[in-house]
């Protein structure tokens, strides 16, 4: 994911998170005391002041150049019920996760772009994994954007959102990932099933296999 390196891309990516009862009220960028250069090559820093953004600290950080010399700033995050500002770091992993989504996805100036996401909405709320991607399909219907995301979210699970042809399950075999599709199941999926309850149910596989639970008195731990 990239990261959102100016005011005006930051307000915007706030004013959208604020629709997420997230009491985000504002935020911004502010001047570092942690030198996160001191301990770069020459040579690299000579090429980061050619253009800052081909160097990384993490999420809510961005290093600028003024004059001949380069600056750190850390991203500021003001929320509404107590006022007080906190750094991107601190803020849940919830609200990180969330942050780089909705500046990756929502404030992107192209339409023809693929964005692929391993383990997404991890450390969000299942409503709200749903509630994101309804939103990208709605936002991009004029565009030729794609959304390719891995998930152990059930709740994006449903054929409102998607075509059969556009699921795909991993099931794990002997040390490997096999991929497969819902169109195999085609004949046995009706229009309005309720694909979530048929996956946890083990219709269509890819399920995680435990060892059976007991106590230390029963047999099958002996």
């Amino acid at each position: 994911v990239r990261s959102v390196y100016n005011d005006d891309a930051v307000g915007k990516v706030m004013s959208h998170l604020a629709r997420y009862d997230t009491d985000i009220r504002s935020a911004s960028y502010t001047p570092s005391d942690v030198d996160y250069l001191s301990h770069v090559p020459k040579e690299i820093l000579d090429e980061i002041k050619c253009d800052p953004s081909r160097i990384s600290f993490g999420p809510g950080v961005k290093i600028v150049k003024e004059g001949d010399e380069l600056r750190a700033y850390r991203l500021s995050i003001v929320h509404s019920s107590s006022g007080a500002a906190f750094d991107l770091t601190e803020e849940s992993a919830g609200t990180r996760e969330a942050y780089e989504i909705v500046g990756t996805i929502f404030d992107s100036e192209y339409d023809d772009v693929t964005y692929v996401f391993d383990n997404f909405g991890s450390a969000l709320h299942p409503l709200l994994v749903k509630h994101m991607v309804q939103e990208f399909i709605e936002e991009n219907r004029n565009t030729k954007n794609q959304f390719i995301i891995a998930t152990h979210h059930t709740s994006i699970m449903t054929l409102d959102l998607y075509r059969r042809d556009e699921f795909w399950f991993i099931e794990k075999k002997g040390g490997c990932s096999v991929l497969y599709s819902l169109e195999q199941y085609e004949k046995n999926v009706r229009f309005d099933a309720v694909l979530s309850k048929g996956y946890l149910e083990g219709r269509f596989g890819a399920l995680p296999v435990f060892d059976e639970i007991c106590s230390s008195n029963d047999k099958c731990c002996l």
